[in-house]
C-alpha cells in the first residue's frame, strides 16, 4: 500500500535543536564577555588563578632543571662550591620573582626578611655566607636538595 505522506528522518530535528542551543550558549557567552571585558582588561592577566598556576608549573620545571644542571656541574668539578652557591641563589631568586611578581632578585637579605616568605628567607640566608666567602666548606648537596624542595613545594 502506498502512502501520500513523506516521512522525515528522525534525527533532522535533533541536530537543529542542538545547533540552536549551541548558538544561544555562544551568544550568551559573547554578551557576558562584552559586559565584563573592562574588568578583565583592568585586572592583570597574570593574577588570574588558572594562569598563575600554569605559569608557576612551567617555572618549577625550568628552575628545577637548572638546579639539576648546577648539581651535575658541581659533581663533575666544572664549578666550585662558591660558584654553585651563587648560581643556586640566582635560580632560587629568579623562580621566586617569577612566582610572586616581587623583584626578589634585587632585594638584600634584610629586605627579604620583611617580605614574609620564611622558607625562601631561610634558604637565601643559608646561601649568603658561602656565596660571598673566599674559602668556604659548604654543604652544596644539602643546599641543592633544599632548593629543589622549595621550588617543588611552592604554591
Amino acid at each position: 500500500m502506498k502512502y501520500s505522506v513523506v516521512l522525515q528522518d528522525p534525527f533532522d530535528y535533533a541536530v537543529l535543536w542542538i545547533e540552536i542551543g549551541a548558538g544561544l550558549i555562544a551568544a550568551a557567552g559573547l554578551v557576558w564577555l562584552l559586559l565584563h571585558l573592562p574588568e578583565i582588561k583592568a585586572q592583570n592577566w597574570r593574577e588570574i588563578p588558572l594562569v598563575r598556576r600554569i605559569r608557576i608549573f612551567f617555572r618549577k620545571k625550568k628552575h628545577t632543571k637548572n638546579v639539576r644542571r648546577i648539581e651535575k656541574e658541581f659533581a663533575e668539578h666544572k664549578i666550585d662550591g662558591r660558584n654553585a652557591y651563587q648560581q643556586i641563589s640566582k635560580e632560587v631568586r629568579q623562580f621566586a620573582q617569577a612566582a610572586t611578581g616581587v623583584p626578589i632578585e634585587s632585594l638584600v637579605y634584610s629586605e627579604l626578611v620583611m617580605m614574609n616568605y620564611p622558607e625562601l628567607t631561610n634558604l637565601i640566608g643559608q646561601l649568603y655566607v658561602p656565596e660571598f666567602a673566599v674559602y668556604s666548606q659548604a654543604d652544596v648537596a644539602g643546599i641543592i636538595r633544599r632548593s629543589k624542595e622549595l621550588i617543588k613545594k611552592w604554591r
